[in-house]
């Protein structure tokens, strides 16, 4: 039997928690994995296997090995905890994760920065609104189906809200440009 072929099926027995089997993605899943000197694309690919998510790795970090160890945490917490290990940002476009290298972000946009929104049964474009009005930029523009949705947080970082916004409104693009945040769902 291969050694990845192998390390994939223990690395499974250890992130799978007994009955968690999914084929949603659900980044509050809550997860034990433990990997140590694993390359990045092996423990990306269990990742991808667990939650049917797609990574796409740049050449900066292909070549380096992770080791991590985490216990009974979101799925969205290993992810942040990997990124963060390799100093990459996650941009989710659908059901692809782009891991963009530090060098090629752009560091105008205030990923960290923590905010607060309390919106309640509003439309897509008046949430992006309201997260552009408190970064500092001039507007939104969002192309899709009107949806009412509801958005209440404190004090998280910009980019878990933008992850918010991205997955609750089913978004297939967003991005921030002329210092607007344009936003494309189904």
């Amino acid at each position: 039997m291969k050694t990845q072929t192998l390390l994939r099926i223990i690395a499974l027995l250890i992130v799978l928690l007994p009955g968690s089997l999914i084929a949603d993605y659900r980044p509050s899943m809550n997860v034990t994995f433990e990997l140590k000197n694993v390359k990045v694309r092996e423990a990306f690919d269990i990742i991808t296997e667990m939650t049917q998510q797609n990574f796409v790795i740049p050449s900066c970090v292909e070549s380096k090995e992770i080791s991590i160890r985490l216990r009974n945490v979101p799925i969205a917490t290993v992810i942040d905890a990997l990124a963060a290990q390799l100093d990459v940002r996650v941009v989710r476009l659908g059901n692809t994760h782009h891991l963009i290298c530090a060098d090629d972000f752009d560091p105008a946009l205030p990923l960290d920065l923590p905010i607060a929104i309390s919106l309640i049964d509003v439309d897509v474009q008046t949430i992006l609104e309201e997260i552009a009005r408190k970064i500092g930029l001039s507007g939104a523009h969002y192309e899709g189906p009107q949806q009412q949705l509801t958005m209440a947080v404190s004090g998280i970082r910009l980019e878990t809200a933008l992850n918010v916004i991205t997955e609750s409104a089913n978004l297939e693009q967003l991005w921030v440009e002329n210092e607007i945040i344009h936003a494309v769902a189904n």
